[in-house]
């Protein structure tokens, strides 16, 4: 080159120092660059040789260049440079490698994994397993008792009702269309939320969020156009069977979104286990702002993920109330229709009271835990499974055989708890019962001093339930001991498998975390049967009970063995009657006929007497239509024409008003009447009765509520009876011993008041005093013998006696 002065070569000299500062610090950046570039998704094995050592040389080059550029010879120099600059190139082919890879991904992420389809099969059998327990019937014998046995018919007639309508040959296929069809409705929606969700994260944030392996599904077209299509289409669904749904568009709106909410709680938590992955790369790589970004998140997803646990508890809590008031409801009316109430027989339904009160909640709120777990288990495997795949297929496989291993013990464990608190059940509603009865006994009781009786009855009733909770507790600790032992070595097994690919460089610490992240949703995702094993075992026990119980109730009407015809006039019409005890075992009486009642319309007024046992009651049982055993014809007014008063007045719950207006209540009340009397018109009643006082001994007047039962006498409660009757106005009234507890005076006023108001009444009685105010008299005498006489002739028969 030509000579040059100083001033020349000095201004070169600077230039060349500025570049190759500039350069240094260009190097810097790269030399921070380069160990990303290995690391992401694109593992170091998987590039090929020649590309490694170019990134090894480039990287050894750059470091030294930037420690001293002047101590390097100019071959040095160029060397480095070289391989800086073909660091650009390696940038490149990295580039290309990620995006292939990425491309074959999503590609791979689009189809459907063998495994998860295997995975997915193995759940449905553990969920047609766990759902067989629950509806399966099983026969319970215990000594002094009859089977009881519910069928899967009945299960379906007590879940299906309040979600369609059904009939006797109800399968449930209605529900399950609508059910699935709602499900791919919320399942649809929560996949588009996940696609703005990833659109909205690139266009804020671009490349904050890998491509993951699940989101080639987020970006296949044919999944986008079915899920579009099941939005368009689902509400038509419904829209066509609108009639079947009248009545019941708020539960099937309110389940919609509970689904909805779970599954949008699920679409988080995949999301939050990439973004988990980020945040401790960022940690480890000493990234603070990437590390700030991720932390954002995930306190805005807490906040999130609270709110919808929140309407998640609020919408199956309601779902379940609303559940257990159809069910309780529709149990109620079955269980007083027909008065079935009074029909069951203790020997062979044992407490239904507890199963609608008790087993009805327990059905509702367990088979809804049931089916909203199993859903968030099916979600779970499918959003975690790729995940788990993708990180280490051979942990998804340890994962898998380990679920199906616990859940096939765990459902060998239920089915013996099943019929273990079948029998709890049932010795814990006895106890109850045993210790309800000495509390509506209580006076009678301490008249006899029995409590030493009592407690030995109560400490009998409780033995047995001490008895079958000692059978239960090997079982219930087998099984308290079987759940913690998988879940702790649930939690450990993926640190087992991860320690050694971890420790040979194969996963970095954020992979490590999703991966044992995943691991943990998937097994519990497979292990919702070890998971709801009490659920399970209570939920089964509850349907079968009730299942028994609606057998009982809906059982066909057995054809009355005694007819029964309307009269519309105040006259009692009995032709060859016989009646026998249930079964035919005994005969009470035989061929009986009478007629009492003028056809004119004037009062019957008839007299029954007789020894104990003869049947006397009996007689009157029939007359109410409550005895059908035996045969004959028995005529009399509509039931909304008669009045029946037992020897124990019936108290029910509430104030005075509803002790006299009973049992006409009004039913859009909370217990309080309707009063179509005036409060005078029922003082004036009470006075004829010698009751006048009654309402001014209490506080509260006609308003006041006790426990009348046991706040008024027997003779007080037959007087407030009486005055039921004479509200009610009836053609015919029927008088089981009803003033066996008053005294003479009291009795004969009473008497007189219905001869005198013109009523007709059938009187079972023993005072020969009443045969005054009766026209015709039955005796009953045993043996299915019995006598018809007028007034007069039995006052002369009972003269002859006495002589």
């Amino acid at each position: 080159p030509e000579p040059r002065n100083l001033d020349s070569v000095l201004q070169e000299l600077s230039d060349i120092s500025t570049e190759i500062g500039y350069l240094r610090h260009r190097f810097e950046d790269l030399a921070r660059l380069l160990p990303e570039l290995a690391k992401p998704q694109i593992s170091m094995p998987t590039l090929a040789p020649a590309t490694e050592q170019a990134v090894e040389r480039v990287h050894y080059g750059t470091i030294n260049l930037i420690r001293n550029p002047w101590q390097h010879s100019g071959k040095d120099t160029v060397v480095n440079a070289g391989y800086a600059s073909g660091l650009a190139w390696h940038a490149q082919a990295v580039a290309r490698d990620s995006s292939a890879q990425t491309d074959q991904a999503e590609a791979k992420s689009a189809r459907v994994n063998p495994l998860i389809i295997l995975i997915l099969v193995v759940l449905s059998v553990m969920t047609i397993g766990a759902t067989a327990i629950i509806a399966s019937p099983f026969s319970i014998q215990e000594q002094g008792r009859k089977p009881e046995q519910a069928s899967r018919y009945n299960f379906l007639q007590v879940v299906l009702p309040y979600w369609v309508p059904t009939t006797p040959n109800s399968r449930g296929f209605l529900f399950m269309i609508l059910f699935a069809t709602l499900l791919c409705l919320a399942a649809s929606l929560t996949f588009w939320a996940a696609i703005i969700g990833l659109k909205v994260a690139h266009v804020v944030h671009p490349g904050f969020i890998k491509r993951g392996p699940d989101y080639g599904i987020y970006a296949s077209h044919p999944l986008r156009i079915c899920s579009a299509l099941i939005i368009v289409f689902s509400p038509l669904v419904f829209f066509f069977r609108r009639r079947d749904l009248r009545g019941r568009w708020e539960q099937w709106t309110y389940l919609g979104m509970r689904l909805l909410v779970m599954l949008m709680l699920n679409l988080w938590a995949v999301a939050s286990s990439y973004i988990g992955a980020k945040q401790m790369d960022a940690m480890v790589g000493m990234d603070k702002t990437t590390w700030w970004s991720c932390t954002i998140l995930i306190m805005a997803g807490i906040a999130y993920t609270v709110a919808g646990h929140m309407a998640n508890y609020y919408l199956q809590t309601y779902i379940s109330m609303k559940w257990r008031a159809f069910l309780t409801h529709h149990f109620l009316d079955l269980y007083m229709a027909r008065r079935t109430y009074y029909a069951i027989d203790p020997y062979v339904m044992d407490n239904p009271d507890q199963r609608i009160q008790e087993d009805a909640s327990k059905v509702t709120t367990g088979l809804l835990e049931f089916v909203l777990s199993l859903i968030s288990s099916f979600v779970g495997i499918i959003s975690f499974a790729a995940v788990l795949w993708s990180l280490m297929p051979a942990l998804t496989v340890s994962g898998v055989i380990y679920a199906v291993a616990g859940s096939l013990l765990a459902l060998g464990i239920t089915w013996r708890l099943v019929k273990l608190n079948y029998i709890v059940q049932r010795s814990e509603a006895d106890f109850r019962f045993s210790l309800v009865h000495i509390r509506n006994n209580t006076e009678a009781i301490a008249f006899y001093r029995g409590e030493a009786r009592e407690k030995e009855i109560a400490n009998r009733r409780f033995q047995s339930v001490l008895a079958v909770t000692y059978r239960n507790i090997s079982w219930m600790s087998l099984n308290r001991g079987f759940t913690e032992f998988y879940y702790v070595f649930a939690n450990i097994l993926p640190a087992l498998i991860l320690c050694g690919p971890y420790f040979k460089g194969a996963f970095d610490v954020g992979q490590v975390t999703q991966a044992a992240s995943a691991f943990s949703t998937t097994v519990a995702s497979l292990s919702f049967v070890v998971d709801q094993i009490d659920v399970i075992s209570d939920l089964a026990t509850a349907t079968n009970r009730l299942g028994a119980l609606l057998m009982l109730l809906k059982r066909p009407e057995e054809p009355p063995g005694i007819k029964h015809m309307s009269i519309p006039e105040p006259r009692i019409e009995i032709r060859d009657l016989t009646a026998t005890t249930p079964g035919g075992a005994r005969v009470l009486f035989r061929s009986l006929s009478l007629a009492v009642g003028g056809t004119g319309g004037g009062p019957a007024r008839l007299l029954i007497v007789g020894n104990s046992g003869v049947g006397k009651s009996s007689l009157l049982r029939v007359l109410a239509g409550l005895w059908q055993h035996g045969s004959g014809e028995v005529g009399r007014p509509p039931n909304a024409d008669c009045c029946f008063m037992p020897q124990r007045p019936y108290m029910p719950l509430g104030n005075l008003r509803t002790q006299l207006l009973y049992p006409d209540l009004d039913t859009g009340s909370d217990l309080s009447l309707r009063q179509p009397i005036d409060d005078s018109e029922l003082r004036v009643l009470l006075e004829r009765v010698g009751l006048g006082n009654l309402p001014d001994r209490f506080e509260e007047g006609f308003d006041s509520i006790c426990d009348w039962a046991r706040v008024l006498s027997v003779g007080e409660q037959q007087r407030l009876a009486s005055v039921r009757c004479f509200l009610q106005s009836p053609k015919l009234t029927v008088l089981d011993e009803a003033t066996s507890a008053l005294s003479d005076s009291d009795e004969k006023r009473l008497y007189e008041h219905f001869w005198n108001l013109k009523l007709s009444y059938v009187s079972v009685a023993h005072r020969e005093s009443l045969v005054q105010y009766h026209d015709v008299v039955l005796e009953l005498r045993g043996g299915a013998e019995w006598k018809q006489y007028t007034a007069e002739e039995y006052r002369v028969a009972m003269a002859r006696k006495k002589v």
